[in-house]
Formats: structure tokens, C-alpha cells, sequence
């Protein structure tokens, strides 16, 4: 540009960008790029570069014949191609060097999606962790946290509740995109709502409803979400034929006789236990209660702490209604909303849950998870699981290094003025972290599939047990305790393939089983 300009040549810039003409000549302007001719903007006319239609159209308007012009620029096809067959000179720039690891161009990109991709090849990162988490877990946040704050005002909320532990990160960047926003992180968990609400209903089949139960659930399990000791009841346990380590069916603790008896005798303490813990948990909300619409923020799926907070607020505080915002919510309800699916969008769902583990180890808090609340509301936290040993010290340092790359995205986004002024869709901001997800390279799929996964029990992420290979039905059920199951299947597999595609499949044949 500043060669032509010294040449005293005619200058004109054509765009095939979808944007407003203000919004470019103020990108223009701001790198420096005056005294032009004329600018063609695909969004007022109606053509575009690729199609050759708009270098019919300059022609034209400018009265100049195709010899008269040297078009110079980086698409292969629009700027080069397509010009050369308009009889146009051209210059292709190949300036474009990817330095990322999952964010990189596809053909099929669309505009708004190459804005971000050059934005964050253009950036300069730290090492390989740091960088995973600026392309893929940063992105992501910044949608997520526009999206929350338009739903704000759309909905009138009063307030914003960041639920613990996975909302601690997402509360850091809204504050950092937001900070005169009326906000709080909240200490809450579904187990320290759901076992004080076990008191406040009527029998097993409503207790059982409103505790979190897997597709398949130890006993020990299901004992300690029922809020009591598994190790301090385990001869009254055992005495019924249930063992430590053994999983049933979801089903099974609705209709199975034997775990009726069983459920009837330790009822009692149940009981006994949720009480106290009610007093407690209605202590602790007077301290961050507000009044009006509150927006609960958390990353989402099921929507059982929605559920579990709705009916402690029935019974507690009937005047305030809440609003879910969540990453995802598979739960079909108005007051629950979706940003990348919601109950119907079922691809972006089987999406996000073929990796839900990991995404979930990207949002660790830096506290244990919420057990209960003393009698006077103080927080009691379970031990903090990264200090089980120095194998998971090790991970929460990565996760950390992870987590510092995407507070860097947005720290750099929200300083680019014409950037934050963008509204670009879901799509684009969740792509890259839709990539690692799904189609993980293989060293990423190993390194990460190794962490450690801390639900009621410890397992790994994707690690698959090479001792149950001799048997189909010990890899099914070793496949279906893994939580990032697309790691799973390509470190079983190792080929070149659409694991997405693959997990898709299974899960529909589970599903009508």
C-alpha cells in the first residue's frame, strides 16, 4: 500500500468481509490506511470477490479496463484465481503461517471465523499449554461471558450467582469484561443443596429423583450422595449383598426390592443428617440472598443444581425466581439456557459431552468442592483433590498454565477496541475448543487423557485398562466410565477417523438398549 502511494497510483480496496462499511474504514484507519480512491464492500452491494461478480462490478463503475489493473492479495481463489480469469493482473501474498495448534484455517471458514483465527495466530504465546488454552479455552470464556451478559439485561436479572467450583473461572473473566456489574461467587454444590433437601420430601422415588445417578452408579457412590458414610454403615451394607466397587443401573435403585430394604433402614440417619444440614444452608443463603430474578451461572448439563436450587427457593424464598446460564443444559425448560446447546440441539450436545470431562478439568476451581455449611452458614469445603499426591499437583499446575493462556486471550481481546465491538456467533468462538475435544491429537488425547477425573470417585480422564482388552464387555464398561470418551476411542484405536462420528453412533445404540 505505502509502495503504491509513493508511485502516485490509483488505489482502491474491495472487501468480500460481511461487516459494515464504518466498521472497516475504522480497522483501515486504525492500522494506518489513508488516502485511498474508493472502498467496495461486499455488505452494500450484494457481490463478492470469489464469485468474480464484484470485479465486474469495479470495472464498471470505475470505467477501466482489466489490463489497467494489478489486484494484490491472500486468498488463493478471490484475490488470485478468479482475477486472473477476469483477464485482471494478480499478486497472491501467502503471508498466512500458522502457529497454532488447534486453531487453523479450513476452506470452508467463514469470515467471522477467519477474523478470530488471525487474530489469535497473530498473537504471540507462551509454551504449548499456555497456547491450548489462549486458542481454545479463551475463545470460548469471551462468548460465553458476552452471551451471559446480553441474557443479563434481556432477562432483567437483579444479580448473576457464579456457582462453585466450575463458575470460579468464568466469574474471574466476566468481572475482568464487566467489573461494574453487579455479580458473586457463590458456595454451592449439588451436594450441599440436594442432601439438606432430602428432609423436605416425601419418599425414596423423590429422594432418588433429585440426587445425581449415572447410566450406572456404585453403591458406595449413591450412599455417600445420600449424604451419610458408606465405611461407617458398611456391615449393615454388606449384610444385604452389596459390596464396595460394585455398579447397578440407574434403574436398579428405583425398582430393586433388596435396595428397598436397605434404603428403609438407613433412612433414619439420612434424615437425621439432612436436617442439620438444612439449618445450615438456609444460614448461608440469607448471607447472599437477593431479591428479584437472579441469573445462576455454571457451565451446565443436566441441570440437577437448578433443580435442587429451585425447590430449596420454593419452600425458602418463593419470591425469587432464577434464570440458568449455562455453557450447555440438557434440561427443556424456559428459565434454563443454553450458549452452544440447549434440550433440541442434540449434535452440539453430543459435542460437548463426548469430551465433558475435560472441559470440566479446564473450569477447576482452586477449593475443594462444597460439602456442607456449619449452623451459623459458614462454608465447609472437602479437602482440595489436587493435593492428593504429587501426580495430581503436577496436573493442577498444567491446568493453571492452561487456564493463564485463556485469561491472556481475553485480557488482549477486550483492549482491541474494534474486535470488542464485534458480536461474531457461538460457532466461531467454540471451534477450537470443539477441535481439541473431538479430534485431539493423539499427544494431547495421552497427555490430558491421564489426568486424573475427581467425581464421588477417582478415576482418569481417558485411560483406557489394556488388562480388560481380552473382553468386550469390560472395554464397554471401562469406555463408559471414562469422561472424555473421544480420547478413549482414538487411544484404543489410534486411525485416522471422525471419533465424533463414532462416539455419535454408540451412544444411539446405548440409548435404545
Amino acid at each position: 500500500f505505502d509502495y503504491a502511494k509513493s508511485k502516485d497510483k490509483r488505489i482502491i480496496i474491495v472487501s468480500d468481509m460481511y461487516l459494515p462499511r464504518q466498521f472497516l474504514e475504522k480497522i483501515l484507519n486504525k492500522v494506518g490506511i489513508e488516502g485511498y480512491e474508493r472502498l467496495f464492500v461486499s455488505s452494500e452491494i450484494g457481490k463478492l470477490k470469489s464469485s468474480g461478480s464484484m470485479f465486474d462490478y469495479v470495472l464498471s463503475e470505475l470505467g477501466v479496463e482489466p489490463k489497467e489493473i494489478l489486484h494484490i492479495g491472500d486468498a488463493l481463489k478471490g484475490d488470485y484465481l478468479v482475477p486472473k480469469y477476469k483477464k485482471i493482473d494478480s499478486f497472491l501474498l501467502n503471508r498466512y503461517v500458522n502457529r497454532g495448534v488447534y486453531n487453523y484455517r479450513l476452506k470452508e471458514d467463514t469470515v467471522e471465523r477467519g477474523i478470530i483465527n488471525t487474530f489469535i495466530n497473530n498473537s504471540e504465546c507462551g509454551g504449548r499449554l499456555f497456547k491450548i488454552g489462549y486458542e481454545t479455552l479463551g475463545p470460548m470464556l469471551y462468548g460465553f461471558c458476552q452471551w451471559i451478559h446480553e441474557k443479563r439485561h434481556e432477562l432483567g436479572l437483579n444479580k448473576l450467582l457464579f456457582f462453585a467450583r466450575d463458575g470460579q473461572l468464568v466469574f474471574n473473566c466476566y468481572q475482568k469484561m464487566y467489573p461494574d456489574e453487579i455479580c458473586e461467587y457463590v458456595y454451592f454444590s449439588r451436594r450441599s443443596l440436594t442432601v439438606p433437601l432430602i428432609c423436605k420430601l416425601k419418599d425414596k422415588q423423590e429422594i432418588l429423583s433429585i440426587i445425581p445417578i449415572n447410566r450406572y452408579t456404585e453403591i458406595s457412590s449413591l450412599i455417600k450422595r445420600l449424604g451419610i458414610s458408606y465405611d461407617e454403615n458398611v456391615m449393615l451394607i454388606e449384610s444385604f449383598g452389596f459390596k464396595k466397587g460394585q455398579s447397578y443401573h440407574r434403574d436398579f435403585y428405583f425398582t430393586d426390592s433388596n435396595f428397598d430394604e436397605l434404603f428403609a433402614m438407613l433412612l433414619p440417619q439420612i434424615i437425621d443428617n439432612s436436617q442439620n444440614e438444612y439449618v445450615g444452608l438456609c444460614k448461608y443463603y440469607e448471607k447472599i440472598k437477593s431479591d428479584g430474578k437472579i441469573g445462576l451461572v455454571d457451565i451446565g448439563w443436566k441441570g440437577t443444581i437448578q433443580n435442587a436450587f429451585e425447590k430449596f427457593l420454593s419452600i425458602f424464598d418463593p419470591q425469587t425466581s432464577v434464570y440458568g446460564l449455562y455453557v450447555g443444559i440438557m434440561k427443556n425448560s424456559v428459565n434454563s439456557l443454553g450458549y452452544v446447546f440447549q434440550s433440541t440441539d442434540k449434535q452440539l450436545e453430543d459435542a460437548i459431552v463426548s469430551f465433558a470431562g475435560l472441559f470440566e478439568t479446564f473450569f477447576s476451581a482452586d477449593h475443594g468442592s462444597v460439602l456442607s455449611y456449619e449452623k451459623e452458614g459458614q462454608v465447609i469445603l472437602c479437602p482440595f483433590e489436587y493435593d492428593l499426591d504429587e501426580k495430581a499437583r503436577k496436573e493442577y499446575v498444567e491446568i493453571k498454565e492452561i487456564q493463564k493462556g485463556a485469561d491472556c486471550f481475553i485480557s488482549t481481546i477486550i483492549k482491541n477496541s474494534i474486535l470488542n465491538e464485534l458480536s461474531l456467533p457461538k460457532e466461531v468462538f467454540f471451534e477450537n475448543i470443539k477441535r481439541l475435544g473431538t479430534s485431539p491429537l493423539l499427544e494431547d488425547a495421552k497427555r490430558f487423557g491421564n489426568y486424573y477425573f475427581f467425581d464421588t470417585i477417582i478415576t482418569n480422564l481417558a485411560k483406557p485398562n489394556k488388562s480388560q482388552f481380552y473382553s468386550l464387555k469390560k472395554i464397554l464398561k471401562d469406555f463408559s466410565n471414562s469422561s472424555w470418551k473421544i480420547a478413549y476411542l482414538k487411544r484404543v484405536l489410534r486411525i485416522n477417523m471422525s471419533y465424533l462420528s463414532l462416539y455419535s453412533l454408540i451412544k444411539k445404540i446405548v440409548s435404545k438398549k
